[in-house]
């Protein structure tokens, strides 16, 4: 008698109960789906004087009312056009992106003015999701029928998101549907659930935002101004070591307990009341372990970041407890939500163009994180480690407003520069022999000076002279070369309100 490998019965067995609510034919939230179709279009990461080939890509929404969509905010970043197709449907209805939140990957799509309302069904969100009961998720197949399979909660945390480096509540669901975009719904109970940010076909694994985490922004959206999520505003690590609780003088009844503050975020609530080197012991009224989880009464064994963005709101203060030079003292931290433009490094997730200056052949421009990963995969082990190290570790902490990191980021090969063409990724610390502090220090200083003259590089002992006689010649020339439209693009200020 052929014996059967006990896995493949486990799966088996699981396949059926994922599958096994979902053979009626009436499956709740039907007609709720759409499809959502982004065409999209960002600035060249590495040449920032022109935009790269529009693209499109696809995933879904599910309708919260009768002109509001909500979908993922990786699916509508750059979007150029947004359309909205309904399953057996060839019309396709503009729509317009109303709020986009990165830190929490959702998006809320208002469909277009004298546009007819859409989908026919209405979702409404659960209070809650329940760990314990099936999903059906629904999706569009590639005849234009929507298409539901089952789905089973594995476990909910606060996990990386995939598009951007920020944490967030999520859940990893195990499906036997192969989802084909993100933004599907999951549906319990007649209610949203959650949508779908990233699924694997080989593992029939995806990760969810969880009803709780949609109804929190969805609520905000509904009432401008977006607040957004909160952020305490300052980075830690687990204080496990015996000798390093002993050096920071931890009084042995906090045995097991506490986290070790090492960075405090300029202009954060963290600043104001936290310093190096404390140990937070109790947050908002929650025992912390040295691993920096506690007890939720929710799900049980959770990261701390979730009492701060997933239980608090921008704008309130929380009870700290911490010990500070060996002693017992209680604090309030104030949380607000973070601006990427406040980092040192920002994101530039909407692909924007980026200040640079082109003279001599010498392009330099403010560092992104969306320009390091424009390197690939792999960008950290490319990349200068200069500029992996300043992001991952410096990239929240600008001393003064408006500071940024400014790079050589590449030299057009001329005549005039040879010997330093193959320079790139290097800081740039002062120009034309001035400290600089963003490109808007280098538009003054070669403004002034008129032109660029002197380079000093971080990672360079000499510095780079640019040849005045031939100068002028050579940007007309390299401008001509590679078809360059503008050799400066120096933002206008904002608008004084």
């Amino acid at each position: 008698m052929m014996r059967i490998p006990l896995q493949l019965v486990f799966i088996v067995t699981l396949a059926h109960e994922v599958l096994s609510p979902h053979i009626a034919h009436a499956q709740p939230g039907a007609g709720s789906v759409v499809r959502v179709l982004v065409t999209y279009q960002q600035v060249d990461p590495f040449l920032p004087w022109q935009y790269q080939a529009p693209a499109m890509k696809s995933g879904y929404g599910v309708a919260v009312s009768s002109n509001l969509i909500l979908t993922t905010e990786n699916l509508v970043r750059s979007a150029r056009l947004v359309e909205l197709q309904q399953p057996r449907a060839g019309e396709k209805t503009m729509a317009d992106v109303l709020i986009s939140d990165p830190q929490v990957n959702l998006a809320l799509l208002r469909v277009g003015q004298n546009m007819p309302a859409m989908p026919p069904t209405i979702v409404e969100i659960a209070e809650q999701l329940d760990r314990n009961a099936p999903l059906t998720i629904l999706q569009i197949n590639e005849t234009g029928e929507e298409q539901s399979g089952g789905g089973r909660v594995l476990q909910v945390g606060m996990n990386d998101l995939p598009s951007a480096p920020y944490a967030c509540l999520s859940a990893t669901v195990i499906s036997d549907l192969n989802i084909n975009g993100e933004g599907a719904p999951a549906i319990q109970d007649g209610r949203l659930a959650g949508i779908f940010i990233s699924y694997d076909a080989s593992t029939r694994v995806g990760i969810m935002l969880p009803a709780q985490l949609l109804a929190r922004f969805l609520s905000d959206a509904r009432l401008p101004p977006y607040e957004g999520f909160a952020s305490a505003g300052f980075s830690w690590t687990p204080l496990i070591d015996p000798a390093k609780r002993a050096y920071l003088r931890v009084p042995p009844e906090e045995d097991g307990r506490g986290i070790l503050v090492l960075a405090c975020f300029p202009g954060t609530g963290a600043r104001e009341s936290l310093k190096p080197n404390d140990v937070i012991v109790k947050w908002d009224s929650f025992i912390l372990d040295n691993l920096g989880f506690y007890e939720d009464p929710d799900y049980g064994r959770m990261q701390m970041s979730y009492l701060i963005k997933g239980r608090r709101k921008p704008g309130e203060s929380v009870p700290v407890s911490i010990i500070r030079d060996g002693q017992p003292i209680n604090i309030v931290v104030r949380l607000s939500r973070w601006d990427d433009n406040q980092n040192l490094i920002p994101e530039n997730f909407s692909g924007d163009p980026v200040p640079f200056l082109i003279d001599g052949g010498y392009v330099l421009m403010e560092l992104t994180g969306r320009y390091l990963r424009a390197h690939g995969a792999n960008w950290e082990r490319v990349v200068d480690p200069r500029l992996v190290q300043k992001y991952l570790f410096e990239r929240h902490q600008a001393e003064t407003q408006g500071q940024r990191v400014v790079i050589l980021a590449g030299v057009l090969p001329d005549s005039s520069n040879i010997g330093f063409h193959e320079i790139r990724n290097a800081i740039v610390t002062s120009v034309n022999g001035q400290m600089v502090a963003n490109m808007e220090d280098v538009f003054k200083t070669v403004d002034k000076d008129g032109g660029l003259h002197r380079l000093t590089l971080k990672s360079v002992g000499v510095d780079i002279v640019v040849d005045q006689i031939a100068r002028q010649e050579v940007n007309e020339r390299l401008a001509a070369q590679y078809r360059i439209p503008f050799l400066r693009y120096r933002p206008p200020p904002p608008r004084q309100r």
